[in-house]
């Protein structure tokens, strides 16, 4: 008779400390629970991955239950059931559509949605940020402003200095008058209003700031006067007399100035030209270059700083100095 082995008192003590100790009733059965639970888990999973025998299980299945209704299936029967129970055990049905069935088609397709919608609400933000929000930059409202506000700045700038350097009263009184017809401008919003008005001061206050002097060219080889003829159906007669002139500035620098020729109306920048004069003072300044052939009378006249127009320093026959009357740029 074989003897009953013993057990061994470690491993007694090794099961014994697998459980605590003062583990109660309900958490033993919570255990036995979640074991019984992972069983079923298990079965489950073996059979579904297992299919010729969980085929094999429900084709016994149903012999038994034909058997007990009384009712004869061929195992042919038997197969196509079993056929078409697997063929149509995970058909799709599309649900009905409903706000719950778009809002899942969103939430599928959330990314695809997202790459579109962020980048396009990035053009949107930034279209109205640039061109329509109250501080667009390229709002067509809002560079017009800008634009309003930088040229009557200028033109201030510009009044103010015409008003500092001004000698005459009268450049100062249509200084005064052409500031009222900015304010007009800037609030009508006439741009280009503002600009010929700008270009205006601009011209004045640059004109008040040169100063030169005007004298009749003395260079050797070079003409101090010219007569002008001209000759049409009526016969040759003479155009003019003129004086031939350059500008200078304080340091003797020759000056280039933007001359109207009378005889053709057309503008041109030199730094020669014709003054015309009458013709005692044309006689006058031939016959004293012609005595020693130096031209002793060469002052014609002065621009000072805060002038508009030249001081006139050549005299006429009656020793007064005599008046502008026209220039060439051409003889």
């Amino acid at each position: 008779m074989s003897s009953i082995p013993k057990s061994d008192p470690a491993v007694a003590e090794a099961k014994t400390s697998i459980l605590p100790a003062e583990m109660g009733l309900e958490e033993v059965m919570r255990v036995m629970d979640v074991a019984s639970t992972l069983r079923r888990e298990q079965e489950l999973v073996e059979r579904e991955f297992n299919l010729d025998k969980t085929k094999e299980m429900l084709r016994d299945k149903l012999r038994r239950t034909a058997e007990t209704t009384g009712e004869e299936l061929t195992p042919e029967q038997i197969e196509a059931a079993v056929n078409w129970y697997y063929d149509n055990l995970h058909e799709y049905k599309e649900p009905e559509k409903s706000f719950q069935w778009f809002m899942a088609h969103l939430y599928v397709r959330r990314k695809a949605i997202l790459s579109v919608l962020l980048p396009l609400l990035f053009v949107v933000t930034a279209v109205w940020a640039f061109w329509f929000s109250p501080f667009a930059p390229f709002s067509q409202s809002n560079r017009l402003n800008r634009d309003l506000q930088s040229a009557n700045q200028a033109i201030e700038k510009r009044i103010k200095s015409i008003l500092s350097i001004a000698k005459s009263d009268n450049v100062k009184a249509d200084a005064r008058q052409l500031q009222k017809e900015a304010n007009t401008y800037f609030t009508n919003r006439e741009m280009g209003g503002l600009d010929k008005l700008h270009q205006r001061l601009k011209s004045m206050d640059s004109r008040l700031n040169e100063e030169f002097t005007l004298t009749v060219q003395t260079g050797e080889n070079q003409p101090s006067a010219k007569r002008r003829d001209f000759e049409d159906e009526s016969g040759k007669r003479v155009s003019g007399f003129y004086l031939i002139v350059q500008a200078r500035d304080s340091n003797g620098n020759l000056l280039k100035r933007r001359i109207q020729n009378i005889e053709n109306d057309k503008f041109k920048t030199v730094d020669t030209w014709g003054e015309k004069v009458p013709e005692a003072v044309y006689d006058r300044l031939k016959q004293d270059k012609k005595e020693d052939g130096i031209l002793n009378e060469t002052a014609f006249g002065k621009k000072n700083r805060g002038e508009l127009e030249i001081q006139m320093i050549m005299p006429g026959a009656d020793n007064i100095p005599i008046e502008r009357s026209g220039q060439i740029t051409d003889w």
